[in-house]
């Protein structure tokens, strides 16, 4: 639900706030990443106050920070 929250955000700035959980495994499925493997392997691991840039590039996303 969230991605498709993401994807369905208008050309623009935009911030969005939520869990590091939520934010990782919405990130795996933005880029096209197996879930299921970015959360076992704890790649994206967010703390407190972290935050991600993602940028929309034709047909899809790019994580920028």
């Amino acid at each position: 639900r969230f991605a498709a929250d993401v994807n369905g955000l208008p050309d623009g700035d935009a911030a969005l706030v939520s869990h590091g959980g939520i934010i990782r495994i919405a990130l795996a499925d933005l880029l096209g990443l197996d879930v299921r493997e970015v959360w076992r392997s704890g790649d994206f691991m967010l703390k407190n106050t972290d935050w991600i840039v993602l940028e929309r590039q034709q047909g899809g996303w790019s994580l920028l920070e």
